[in-house]
């Protein structure tokens, strides 16, 4: 039994503990949803829009061709695809025939790609045309687990009209494709043109693996979290219960990539409420992103931090009608309190919620309840959610309200363990039972309220003092030069057993490096005290970035 206990009472009255999920299977709710909302429209990929009996069509015709290839059961099925119809068919045509599913970065590197395809083993790969051109022909000689590469482009299920005028003014590279170089390789359009609805739908058990998703972990080394259809399912109706979505009309934006856990889980709860989803390929062309919100007014829009500081700064976004958005939720890291009044001017008082989650928990752990934001938190617990706050001295005690400490989670949502690593490190026994070490540092409040202070690996000691460098990119964020801000530990000479901090910085569009520096100084040692004050300051042109858009510490260190 999992419960949130002392702070229930501070949910919303329509908020049950209790999570009723009515399926066993994601592919089994994804057909019941495209029976239901059979007539509305699905998805929109540049002005193409698909209808759930469409949607299930030519879901049920990449189904239809795994068929052919005879695959083993539990097989597992690779997907290398920008956010792009493909991978929504590929997805949900993989689940219904009972296989797993990996999202992987379309923009991995050929050694990359190479580790984490050799690590899954999978036996079919789905990806496109420029991939293919650039990594996948060179190193599938060493992939000898494939059998099939399914090679798409990503326009393949745009407007003809689009496809048209972007060969002719050659906006998106086309490489031309052999398929006779290799007897494994076959155009994933032509295929599902060719193919036929499946033999027969799977139904696995809940308690099945229906995704393997990539994640750093706790130790930053990329491995496979396995995620249950129950994992899934039940981490989205958890959201549901916060969220209270209305079936069959909302519109959604989403900049999360379909191969990250947040992006899947958003691929596959919007079919599960009869929702459209307006698909954003690449979420950097901050111009066009404006204009699909612009032109689809969203009742749902999802981002992170960085990207709706960039939105906030365009003066386009900043004119939009946001009168039918229902609540902005900003996820994968902390928002920047500095910044949220700008956008709260933009999108309407109390609309931005920010919640909290890790791949190994499918993804959500917290959720701030609409009508409900307390700022500088990542809001509650989502029902069904236990979570613990340890002491920092390892002492396995709960710490003191509003002591920061580390976050432990228990819920239906956690995964089930790691595709090939010992889970030992994961997992933690407390209280007698299993709980996921998340690696954060948090508090939590009389309310239940949660805050995100740092990871365990990004704090920094300095000279026997932790220091969270969340607490010093909030600070700096603070001064009006400031946009993007990123603190990391550096090696100090003079104490072994101590580390100096190094602050970079991006400055808003505007300010010069000259002026700014001297007044981020000031900033910094009026507003911290002495041992937080960075010993470096370095002012970038830009942040380098994960492909979720997160600030890359890990370049930044090296």
């Amino acid at each position: 039994m999992y419960s949130r206990k002392p702070w229930l009472k501070f949910y919303p009255d329509s908020v049950s503990d209790n999570v009723d999920v009515p399926f066993d299977s994601i592919g089994e709710a994804f057909t019941e949803s495209c029976r239901r909302f059979s007539d509305k429209t699905a998805m929109n990929f540049l002005g193409k829009k698909f209808s759930y009996k469409k949607y299930q069509e030519l879901a049920g015709k990449f189904a239809g061709t795994l068929d052919t290839i005879g695959l083993e059961d539990g097989s597992i099925i690779a997907i290398q695809l920008p956010n792009i119809p493909q991978y929504l068919f590929a997805l949900f045509g993989s689940l219904l025939k009972g296989y797993k599913i990996s999202g992987i970065s379309p923009l991995a590197t050929e050694d990359e790609l190479k580790r984490q395809l050799n690590y899954l083993q999978p036996a079919v790969l789905i990806t496109f045309d420029q991939a293919y051109d650039k990594v996948v022909k060179y190193i599938l000689p060493d992939l000898p687990t494939i059998i099939r590469v399914f090679i798409t482009r990503p326009l393949d299920f745009a407007p003809s009209h689009i496809r048209f005028f972007a060969r002719l003014l050659k906006k998106i590279p086309v490489p031309e494709i052999d398929f006779s170089q290799d007897v494994r390789i076959f155009d994933f359009k032509k295929s599902i043109q060719d193919s036929k609805q499946p033999e027969k739908i799977i139904i696995p058990d809940r308690d099945d693996i229906a995704a393997i998703q990539f994640t750093g972990g706790t130790t930053g080394s990329p491995k496979g979290a396995l995620l249950s259809h129950y994992n899934i399912l039940v981490n989205i109706y958890q959201g549901k219960s916060f969220l209270q979505p209305e079936y069959g009309t909302e519109t959604g934006v989403s900049v999360f990539p379909f191969f990250h856990t947040a992006g899947l889980t958003g691929a596959i709860n919007t079919p599960l409420i009869g929702g459209c989803w307006i698909l954003i390929p690449n979420p950097h062309d901050i111009k066009f992103l404006v204009s699909m919100i612009k032109k689809h007014r969203p009742s749902l829009l999802f981002c992170v931090p960085v990207l709706f500081q960039k939105l906030a700064a365009t003066p386009a976004f900043q004119k939009l009608n946001f009168s039918r958005l229902k609540y902005a939720l900003s996820g994968a890291a902390p928002y920047p309190a500095a910044y949220l009044p700008k956008l709260e001017k933009i999108i309407g008082q109390g609309k931005l919620l920010e919640g909290y989650g890790m791949t190994e928990a499918s993804p959500g752990i917290t959720c701030a309840p609409p009508g409900r934001l307390k700022s500088g938190t990542v809001g509650l617990p989502l029902p069904a959610t236990e979570i613990r706050i340890l002491k920092l001295d390892e002492s396995n005690l709960v710490a003191k309200s509003d002591e920061p400490g580390l976050l432990i989670v228990r819920g239906p949502q956690v995964m089930q363990g790691y595709l090939k690593e010992e889970n030992l490190e994961i997992f933690t026994d407390f209280e007698g039972k299993k709980w996921l070490n998340t690696g954060d540092i948090a508090s939590i409040d009389s309310e239940g309220y949660i805050t995100i202070h740092d990871r365990v690996k990004d704090m920094i000691i300095v000279k026997g003092y932790n220091v969270f460098s969340l607490e010093l990119e909030e600070c700096a964020m603070e001064h009006e030069t400031v946009m993007h801000a990123a603190a990391i530990a550096i090696p100090d000479e003079k104490y072994e057993s101590s580390e100096r901090i190094k602050l970079l910085v991006v400055l808003n569009p505007g300010f010069s490096r000259e002026e700014s520096e001297p007044q981020i100084w000031k900033h910094l040692q009026k507003k911290l005290s002495e041992y937080k004050v960075p010993s470096v300051l370095e002012i970038l042109t830009e942040l380098p970035l994960t492909p979720l858009n997160k600030v890359d510490k890990k370049v930044l260190r090296s």
